[in-house]
């Protein structure tokens, strides 16, 4: 992918997440269906299939990102203090499991089945702290 494509697709990605900055628990869990729908119907293509899983995971990040914001614009200092350790220990626990993913023996050698599989997974670890976050806050908060 050139640079300008990549740049792009970041665009893209940016204005898409911007807009729905402001829906809620039910719409966020309905985007991310939208996402595992595409990223599947895409796969199922057979042609480009990195290019679906780099984008699966993209897409994935930001919604997480969104979510993470939107719940935190919701609560007082205390609970600010309590969402952002437990982000961090997220956090910490993801690169565990990234790291681990990385060094996983696919099967597929070292070429792009191999990444596509490997981001593939990391998009699907991404996406359970998305549900874990708007089942556990923004559907308590009435979001």
């Amino acid at each position: 992918m050139c640079n300008s494509e990549n740049l792009s697709m970041k665009l893209t990605f940016g204005l898409f997440f911007l807009l729905i900055l402001n829906i809620n628990s039910q719409n966020l869990s309905h985007e991310l269906e939208i996402i595992e729908k595409e990223n599947q119907e895409c796969l199922d293509k057979g042609k480009f299939m990195f290019n679906c899983s780099v984008k699966y995971y993209q897409e994935n990040d930001s919604l997480l990102n969104i979510v993470y914001n939107k719940i935190e614009r919701n609560l007082n200092s205390e609970e600010k203090l309590k969402i952002r350790e437990s982000q961090i220990e997220w956090l910490e626990l993801r690169d565990k499991e990234f790291k681990k993913i990385n060094s996983e023996n696919t099967g597929f050698g070292n070429g792009l089945d191999d990444k596509m599989f490997k981001y593939q997974k990391k998009a699907e670890f991404v996406s359970e702290r998305i549900k874990y976050l708007i089942n556990e806050f923004l559907k308590a908060l009435g979001e």
